[in-house]
């Protein structure tokens, strides 16, 4: 049963189970952040425990442990299709499609000819797919007809889409404007914000074909934080739509000593240098990827106070860096903490179950700051960051402590750590039926910082089926090594192959030619597995390897059989 109008909502599940509400109202995205639970007769309700809108949509969930979901929507017609195009990014997407499923899409119109697949993917929400068409080398381009086929309510569904002229310039948060272009005389629907704060206007398109929106005339200001979308809808709900333009902005991760920057433009050169206040200490450069990105680890102990540059076609940026630490970390439990800047702005965000989550808070008078209980919901399958922002948008960042984990490699007998205490003697054990070897390591502190751990190649015969132990001062780890082989591989191919237990996932990872890379594989009922896809390196031309995980992260690992020089 579910009526909006008097915020009824209720049902029946399996008895016990816990019910999570989500929807979208007048107000925005919800959820009912406390799980209704069925009673002995397996009925739930929900009523008045949201505000619900007869305009938006409303579902119920059960998660299991891994975040996989039986979904139940309101009784009634099923949400319509929507599809859109992104002519300046070349992506279609659409939803409310059958979970599971293909859709077919295809381009025509001014010569076009373009037909491809797309899976429907579950997003909690809605059945979603994505298809980036310069993956096919296909330009999508105003006057062209998009038409999306597939299954909606396990029924036939087609959408069409003719592509508008739209474009979205100036996202502007010193003059609080939007602007961009579209056909003369043309409605333009313009949203955007941040998970706080949002807005949504209309602007026309006039006889030169621009559009602009002073959002001060409506008393909303944007910040560096907020991004935006310009769309045209058609009759059905189709859209044309555009992004706000990225604007050029870096992070310094200086517990890390990262510096990472976007919106510099693609292929650009970069020049960065830190300064102690008196002169520059150290100083690079770097050239940004075809997004135009850059990320770059530096030999240099970045600190609160230095100043960091970055130097670009359109100019330079500046940040002082803040004291930012993220010290405790528990997703389970809903915690997290860490130390600051005496009195700093901070925002934690990340990825959560529901979808994007921001908090903001202020660092106390000692610099600790902390969040915890019905302020978030973290996720253990999602990301949390913490950042402080400056004036124009840059930021001193830092990410959540990785767990400690272990990965040994049979065929070189080594074991390495990663986020064991630097500085601290751990103990390495080697388990066959009995204690067969033990030994010891240093966990050192990476080259540039941030990084913590040990690596030790054994004068000891690693054999699959050992439990391999590593024990510090605050942190105890074991993996039993698993039967696992790179018998083959051709860089110039791109392929590779090995043994590994029959079904078993592999993860296939390492950087080449063309920047990092990661594969999924999964070993056949022989016990077989390969790989391909990814621009895999020579020997010196990077590394590579594939590992088998178990549950909490430890690995078995190995590389590929490069020749001997």
């Amino acid at each position: 049963m579910f009526d909006p109008e008097t915020n009824a909502a209720a049902g029946t599940a399996t008895s016990g189970a816990e019910i999570t509400i989500t929807g979208e109202n007048e107000s925005g995205w919800f959820r009912v952040e406390t799980p209704v639970i069925a009673d002995q007769s397996g009925n739930w309700d929900a009523t008045e425990l949201a505000d619900y809108w007869a305009g938006g949509w409303t579902q119920a969930h059960i998660a299991d442990d891994d975040g996989d979901r039986t979904v139940a929507w309101p009784a009634g017609p099923p949400p319509e299709p929507q599809i859109r195009g992104n002519p300046e990014a070349d992506y279609i997407e659409g939803w409310n499609f059958d979970v599971g499923t293909s859709v077919v899409v295809e381009v025509t119109g001014m010569g076009a000819a373009f037909s491809s697949t797309a899976i429907v993917e579950d997003h909690g929400w809605a059945g979603v797919f994505g298809l980036w068409t310069t993956d096919e080398s296909f330009d999508l381009l105003p006057g062209h007809t998009v038409t999306v086929t597939g299954t909606s309510a396990e029924a036939s569904a087609t959408k069409e889409l003719l592509v508008e002229e739209l474009t979205f310039d100036t996202f502007d948060p010193v003059g609080n404007v939007v602007a961009g272009t579209a056909a003369s005389g043309t409605e333009v629907r313009v949203n955007g914000g941040n998970d706080s704060y949002d807005f949504e206007e209309f602007a026309t398109a006039d006889e030169f074909g621009d559009w602009s929106i002073n959002l001060g005339d409506i008393g909303f200001d944007l910040t560096f934080d907020m991004g935006g979308e310009a769309s045209i809808d058609d009759e059905d709900g189709d859209s044309t739509v555009a992004r706000s333009p990225e604007w050029a902005s870096f992070i310094v991760n200086e517990a890390h000593d990262f510096i990472h920057g976007s919106g510099f433009g693609v292929g650009a050169p970069i020049a960065f240098a830190i300064n102690d206040g008196v002169a520059d200490v150290y100083s690079g450069t770097t050239t940004t990827d075809d997004e135009g990105n850059f990320g770059i680890g530096v030999e240099f102990d970045i600190g609160p106070g230095h100043i960091v540059t970055v130097t670009g076609p359109e100019g330079t940026k500046d940040l002082v860096v803040d004291l930012l630490r993220f010290d405790t970390y528990d997703p389970e439990g809903n915690f997290a903490a860490g130390t600051a800047t005496s009195g700093a702005l901070i925002s934690v965000y990340g990825e959560n179950e529901a979808g994007w989550f921001r908090v903001d808070l202020t660092a106390d008078t000692s610099g600790a700051w902390e969040v915890s209980g019905d302020e978030v919901d973290f996720w253990v399958d999602g990301w949390t960051h913490v950042r402080i922002r400056d004036v124009d948008g840059d930021s001193t960042l830092d990410w959540e402590p990785a767990p400690a984990t272990i990965q040994v490699d049979p065929t070189t007998d080594s074991v390495v750590g990663q986020e064991f205490e630097a500085g601290t003697t751990v103990r390495i054990e080697i388990d066959r039926g009995g204690l067969v070897y033990s030994g010891t390591a240093i966990v050192e502190t990476g080259p540039w910082g941030g990084w913590t751990g040990f690596g030790v190649d054994l004068a000891f015969d690693i054999l699959p089926g050992d439990r391999v132990t590593v024990t510090g001062t605050t942190v105890f780890k074991a993996v039993v090594v698993q039967a696992l082989t790179f018998d083959e591989y051709d860089p110039s191919l791109n392929t590779a192959a090995g043994t590994a237990p029959a079904h078993t996932w592999l993860s296939v990872y390492g950087d080449g030619p063309l920047g990092g890379f990661e594969l999924e594989v999964q070993a056949d009922s022989g016990g077989n597995w390969t790989a391909s896809g990814a621009d895999f390196p020579a020997a010196g031309e990077g590394w590579m390897v594939v590992a088998l995980f178990d549950a909490d992260g430890d690995s078995t690992a190995v590389q590929p059989p490069y020749p001997e020089p």
